[in-house]
């Protein structure tokens, strides 16, 4: 009884308080205002021989209680009286050049946001512009119907200004694997799909001085877990349950499909570099793409069938034939989406450690290479077989320090030059590695100091200067970085993409 009448006391205590207390939680927000995200000046880099599109956000701050109909117009006054102000004569850019997609929204109160997309026809512009000519002006602005809703004036419009490059679409070049992005996707256990944000996240980089910059020029899609119990990686193979845990044909090609969808991962990174480019211009090099190919377990027997053979991984061509299956599966779906701004570069091999899987890797290497694709590796520090990567016929293997993974840190000096000692000793290139625990919010284990320890090696032995470099990033851990507000993870964000800027800069990229 003195609960029941305690809890009724503190309920209409409460109640006390919620008729005799004014809501002050809004007070110092602003009324509902919509405004343009990228206003001002913007100009857009388009090949003569294809199409740019830039994305156009109108945004709602405010309380987000105001609804009403909210649109984007060309603008002539706005063209006019920018030309008066900065004394230019540029002209408005004919109808014929481009296209508007979604141009109005009705906002509901709790609407925040919609994108119009602009675009550009090159083989129509070469007609009006040449390379480098800045002419012609898209003027842009946003308008509510709404009087309640209201505009922010010096946010209200955008000029686009379209620009003909001369080593835009088919003059990019092709280069060697630079500084490649680890990106994990595909396995049924991964919440992360690779969005454009976070993709943006590991393609360009802008500065402290707001200048955007090219970052990396690699893209390494892989997976180790089918996420149903099944594995591509043969690390997990301890012998006694082969068929149980090795992934079968189903599971390869179920993955292969998820890679290559017209709305998948690798079209919507190519979106994202070509979204970039009509903001920077293209890239010197296109970027490289690789894809993993997965283990073939040795003494899998129920993986599946080719050509009507029920195929046995105890046998090694069996093995061969499987793998070779997948690169060319691979190759077809990326033939089928003719992305401009990726080459397909090569081959992961996914196992990291040579285990049981010497028998064939020579055979399939020739193969690979044969038609005309590179074969990568990655082997962890102290794996089966991490030197012998030259007889297996890789054309590259990258050495993974595992420095940042140790329970206990390990001693800087002495680890790093065992392990720089022994990749250049073998030719190697090397793994720079992080995860989640790089942020500053993991304060029980957090490891910032690690990548900073790596950051710190890589230039001190030389590898920024001279090696390639692949990056471990757990999920979307260069996402995670950009995005936090920590100051500590933004200065460690900004260590890294330095680094790889220079890196960049120093082969030419903007």
């Amino acid at each position: 009884m003195k609960m029941i009448s305690g809890n009724i006391c503190l309920l209409l205590a409460a109640l006390g308080m919620l008729c005799s207390c004014e809501d002050t939680r809004l007070d110092g927000m602003s009324p509902d205002q919509v405004y343009i995200v990228q206003s001002g000046v913007q100009n857009i880099f388009v090949d003569s021989r294809d199409f740019a599109d830039f994305t156009v956000t109108v945004y709602k701050s405010g309380l987000g209680v105001t609804s009403g109909k909210v649109g984007l117009s060309v603008d002539t006054q706005l063209l006019e009286e920018y030309n008066a102000a900065h004394g230019t004569s540029f002209e408005l850019l004919p109808e014929t050049c481009y296209t508007l997609s979604r141009t109005s929204r009705n906002f509901k109160a709790s609407t925040v946001s919609f994108n119009c997309t602009v675009t550009f026809d090159g083989a129509i512009l070469a007609r009006y512009l040449t390379a480098g000519e800045k002419k012609y002006v898209l003027p842009m602005r946003v308008h509510s119907e709404n009087e309640e809703l209201g505009v922010i004036e010096d946010k209200s419009g955008v000029l686009l200004i379209p620009v003909l490059e001369q080593n835009q679409g088919g003059s990019m070049r092709e280069g060697p694997v630079n500084d490649m992005a680890l990106l994990y996707y595909g396995g049924s256990h991964r919440p992360n799909q690779w969005d454009n944000d976070a993709l943006q996240s590991n393609v360009s980089y802008i500065d402290a001085e707001g200048i955007e910059h090219w970052l990396f020029d690699s893209f390494l899609f892989l997976e180790f877990n089918a996420g149903n119990g099944r594995y591509f990686e043969s690390g997990y193979d301890n012998g006694e349950n082969t068929d149980g845990i090795a992934a079968r044909k189903e599971d390869w090609l179920a993955m292969l499909d998820k890679y290559f969808a017209q709305d998948g991962p690798i079209a919507r990174l190519n979106t994202v570099i070509s979204q970039t480019a009509a903001r920077i211009g293209s890239p010197k090099y296109k970027r490289r793409l690789v894809v993993f190919v997965p283990a073939a377990f040795y003494k899998q027997k129920n993986w599946g069938e080719l050509n009507g053979k029920a195929l046995d991984f105890s046998v090694a061509q069996d093995r061969i034939d499987a793998s070779l299956w997948w690169v060319d599966y691979a190759r077809e779906k990326f033939n089928s989406l003719n992305l401009k701004y990726l080459s397909f570069d090569g081959i992961y091999y996914v196992a990291e450690q040579l285990t049981n899987n010497r028998q064939y890797l020579p055979d399939l290497a020739r193969e690979i290479q044969n038609r005309g694709l590179k074969f990568y590796w990655i082997p962890y520090w102290g794996a089966d077989g991490m030197g012998e990567w030259k007889e297996m016929g890789f054309d590259e293997a990258f050495l993974q320090p595992n420095y940042f993974f140790s329970q206990q840190k390990p001693d800087y000096q002495s680890y790093f030059d065992k392990v720089m000692g022994y990749a250049k000793s073998h030719g190697m290139s090397l793994e720079m590695e992080f995860d989640e625990r790089g942020l500053k919010q993991s304060v029980a284990d957090y490891r910032g100091d690690r990548l900073w320890d790596y950051i710190k090696a890589f230039s001190s032995y030389e590898v920024a200067k001279s090696n390639h470099i692949a990056y471990y990033q757990s999920d979307t851990m260069v996402h995670a970085l950009h995005c936090s507000s920590d100051p500590d993870d933004q200065a460690l964000y900004r260590a890294l993409c330095s680094m790889i800027v220079s890196r960049q800069k120093a082969r030419g990229e903007k």
